[in-house]
């Protein structure tokens, strides 16, 4: 899986004025205490689209 991704994902998303904390605890929202490394692809997938919703609405506010 790529979790260069969910890397790039979090960074941009700190770019866009989230904290490091808050992003933290959106991924927490979306997997809670499972680690990345054990995620399912289907679960990946779901990540990276729940983060990119964050990204977007993150967008739209600017």
């Amino acid at each position: 899986m790529e979790y260069k991704k969910i890397y790039d994902l979090r960074e941009e998303m700190v770019n866009l004025g989230y904290t490091d904390l808050e992003v933290d605890e959106f991924i927490y929202d979306a997997i809670g205490n499972t680690s990345i490394d054990k995620l399912t692809k289907q679960e990946f997938k779901d990540l990276i689209r729940f983060l990119e919703s964050y990204i977007s609405h993150a967008r739209k506010s600017l």
